[in-house]
């Protein structure tokens, strides 16, 4: 199994044991190449894959998660992430390393994210309101800029 992301066709056999249906979902990932046309396949026709998938991936360490998210669009994993939050779990889990970080004195890298009310205010707000749409975006940078010389980083730091 190597990295390699040819066209996809209904002709391979990961698609035909996709729509025979006599393999479980777990087969189906275990016999997938791990490439990014078999993440596709899954992403199209079987996403209840993906977890174990992903998986397969993680454990066997023949591919890195930066191989698998050069393949793979911002639209992709908003729609994982939307129609199936569980495989979307997964898969970024499978595909997220940490970026090196640029001028981590200045603008370090977040340890971690709250979408908490900020203030009594918005506390408000929140018990008033229906929950906010989550609205998904992807940057495929592998850095965490800063550019010291002008203090400022990238704008979509602040998305």
């Amino acid at each position: 199994r190597n990295m390699q992301d040819g066209p996809c066709n209904n002709n391979t056999p990961l698609m035909l044991g996709i729509e025979i249906g006599r393999m479980t979902e777990k087969q189906l990932a275990k016999a997938a190449d791990h490439t990014p046309a078999s993440l596709r396949v899954f992403m199209d026709h079987e996403p209840r894959c993906i977890p174990h998938f992903a998986k397969e991936i993680v454990e066997n360490r023949e591919v890195t998660g930066a191989q698998i998210a050069a393949h793979l669009t911002g639209p992709d994993l908003a729609e994982v992430i939307r129609d199936y939050p569980k495989a979307a779990c997964i898969l970024l889990e499978g595909v997220l390393e940490t970026p090196t970080v640029e001028g981590n004195g200045w603008h370090s890298l977040p340890s971690r994210v709250s979408f908490a009310p900020k203030g009594f205010g918005e506390y408000l707000l929140s018990l008033l309101n229906p929950a906010r749409e989550v609205l998904v975006f992807y940057e495929p940078d592998n850095a965490w800029k800063y550019d010291v010389a002008r203090f400022e980083a990238p704008a979509w730091h602040d998305e």
